[in-house]
């Protein structure tokens, strides 16, 4: 009994527990995709989905707020660093999406976004942190990378071009900056998953009054049915448990690693598009989904 209480080092369970943390957060963030897609589809705008989320997540989520003023401002994160949470990782990031979609065909979101994220996220971390990865997590961000690219770009090279295709790419890369900067940041001040996911979604709530003003609203005429659905993934499932298992993974096996997770996105949503929404992958795409499990694969190797 002693030997097998042994079989597993403190490090070994951190790395266990940061990975399984790390995939439920890319499950939840890929079902988003195709989910999304539907309501976009039909009834409701990009606009009207972001409002829900932050409706939803942000009045879920003051008390914790408020429960937690006695750990200081902002349950103890502070105003300063919860404005820059949520500058990186609330509307503004969730817009910089939208807006590329608006230019740019939603497969080159998966591709830029994705693929360029941990590599923000190890450039930040150098620079913010002090990070030095080893040989073989750069060898492996680097196979993941490729598998991300692989993925998108089938869609990159071949899509009928759009006008404007260049600046949406534009936003995409922007929105993979924030991403990674959220990732970074949420390490660097070792934020509490769940007060830190309250102060993303309360203080995003800034959101609505611009979302009325500039989009206007399309929930009124939508199914009850599809409003509540959407608003518990958007606003539970996304909003709430996949940023705080996310910032527990942060926490477990840090911010380069974690970052990783957001290459099996692209992945996962052509998975969860074969039932979802009829799309079978080409070669290309089943190649990516190699690549990106063998880079995942590879950089969590170094460390056992």
């Amino acid at each position: 009994m002693s030997v097998k209480a042994s079989a597993i080092s403190p490090a070994g369970a951190r790395l266990q527990a940061g990975v399984v943390f790390g995939m439920i957060a890319a499950l939840l963030w890929a079902a988003q995709v195709p989910i999304s897609a539907i309501a976009v589809r039909g009834n409701l705008p990009a606009a009207d989905l972001v409002a829900l989320r932050f409706i939803v997540a942000g009045v879920l989520l003051a008390p914790v707020l408020w429960h937690g003023r006695g750990h200081g401002p902002m349950a103890g994160i502070g105003w300063r660093r919860g404005i820059i949470l949520t500058l990186t990782g609330g509307p503004v990031f969730l817009m910089g999406l939208m807006a590329g979609l608006a230019y740019a065909p939603a497969s080159h979101s998966g591709a830029i976004v994705n693929g360029l994220t941990p590599v923000f996220a190890v450039l930040l971390g150098i620079s913010l942190l002090g990070l030095r990865p080893g040989g073989r997590e750069l060898a492996g961000i680097a196979v993941v990378i490729a598998g991300v690219l692989t993925l998108g770009w089938q869609s990159l090279m071949t899509d009928i071009a759009m006008a404007d295709a260049w600046l949406g790419d534009l936003f995409f890369l922007s929105a993979a900056i924030l991403w990674g900067g959220y990732t970074v940041l949420c390490r660097r001040w070792d934020v509490h998953p769940l007060r830190g996911a309250a102060v993303l979604n309360v203080l995003g709530a800034v959101y609505l009054p611009f979302w009325l003003l500039f989009f206007g609203s399309h929930i009124p005429s939508a199914p009850w049915g599809e409003i509540i659905w959407q608003g518990f993934y958007q606003g539970v499932a996304t909003g709430i448990v996949a940023i705080i298992v996310y910032s527990r993974a942060i926490a477990l096996i840090g911010s380069s690693l974690s970052s990783l997770f957001s290459a099996f996105i692209p992945a996962l949503v052509i998975l969860m598009a074969i039932p979802m929404l009829g799309e079978m992958p080409a070669l290309l795409e089943w190649i990516g989904m190699g690549l990106a499990t063998c880079g995942m694969i590879l950089a969590l190797s170094r460390r056992r």
